[in-house]
């Protein structure tokens, strides 16, 4: 069984993966993930202001490489 943890940074994720050893798999995060728009609100106000996250354009990669890491996992 392959288990997937997320971290931030690429250098805690090495480390870390150093002491779980087999059967995990630990990858890098790098940052957040999503945001608010930039140019709107980001919030809908009628809605007890539930926030519309996006996910910024310099992320789109890793957020594609983390989903097919978690698809891969078992756990």
């Amino acid at each position: 069984m392959t288990r997937l943890m997320i971290v931030e940074s690429a250098a805690k994720a090495k480390k870390i993966a150093q002491f779980l050893g087999e059967g995990w798999r630990v990858e890098a995060c790098l940052g957040h993930v999503r945001d608010l728009p930039v140019h709107t609100l980001g919030v809908d106000v009628a809605r007890s202001f539930k926030p519309a996250y996006m996910i910024p354009s310099n992320r789109v990669n890793g957020v594609k490489r983390l989903t097919k890491a978690m698809r891969d996992a078992e756990a």
